[in-house]
């Protein structure tokens, strides 16, 4: 479940000479600090930890818009070289109305106990004309013993080790994985699906012996699609019926 706490404290002056036609030439400034750390920072947390935020923004005349995203790594793999599966589907986004020179901003969130893998929190601020920030980034790993683990090891007979963030197939060749669904609470269901980029159903499969507390992947039966990519989905339900939905990218030739 998302838990998201906001807090937003905005104090502003209107800018002496902004009625007068003076002109926004400078772009906005804020300092993002995120648990403490500046950004660009790579933060370990797990389940039920706080991730806060908290920036100073000033404009030289008046300030316009601040937007905060925390998205999972499968949204962005062209942001990374190496390949990587990751587990959950939280994504939030705040976008606050400013006022004046100066705002303090305050943002809380609490970490689902659902997510395994990387996170990036990605930060803009705007003026009132538009001008913009560079976008400024943190980095999250997060870790969870509750959900059940996807683990690859290699695909098409290459080492997870030596691929790449999007790792490349030949359409119409069989997909073979190698590694496992694990979960000692046992697992009820395991689930692949490989969906076009618009998210249409390409091919699915289901394990036929569930019950036990790991799943081979090896046993995964499906052919890579004439498409240009795909997501593979990793669904599972676990002996304790909580789901896990990892997922990652496929390019294909």
């Amino acid at each position: 479940m998302n838990r998201t706490a906001l807090g937003w404290l905005a104090a502003g002056a209107v800018a002496l000479g902004t009625g007068c036609g003076k002109e926004d030439a400078a772009f906005p400034t804020w300092e993002v600090v995120v648990n403490g750390r500046t950004t660009g920072a790579h933060i370990n947390l797990v389940g039920g930890d706080l991730i806060a935020f908290t920036a100073q923004a000033e404009d030289d005349l008046a300030l316009g818009e601040a937007t905060v995203r925390l998205e999972p790594r499968w949204m962005h793999p062209e942001l990374f070289a190496d390949f990587a599966v990751t587990t959950g589907d939280w994504q939030v986004e705040h976008v606050r109305e400013l006022e004046g020179e100066a705002a303090l901003i305050g943002l809380n969130w609490q970490v689902p106990d659902s997510l395994v893998g990387e996170w990036i929190l990605f930060a803009e601020l705007s003026d009132a004309v538009g001008q913009t920030t560079p976008v400024q980034t943190v980095h999250f790993t997060f870790d969870n013993p509750g959900p059940a683990r996807v683990t690859i090891d290699s695909i098409q007979g290459t080492a997870a080790q030596d691929l790449p963030a999007i790792p490349v197939c030949a359409a119409g060749m069989p997909l073979h994985l190698v590694g496992e669904v694990f979960d000692a609470d046992g697992l009820n269901e395991v689930r692949l699906r490989l969906t076009a980029p618009d998210g249409t159903m390409l091919e699915a499969w289901e394990w036929s012996t569930p019950g036990g507390i790991a799943c081979d992947l090896a046993e995964v039966d499906l052919v890579v699609p004439q498409t240009t990519g795909c997501t593979v989905h990793v669904e599972v339900l676990d002996g304790s019926l909580q789901p896990a939905h990892a997922r990652f990218e496929l390019q294909i030739q």
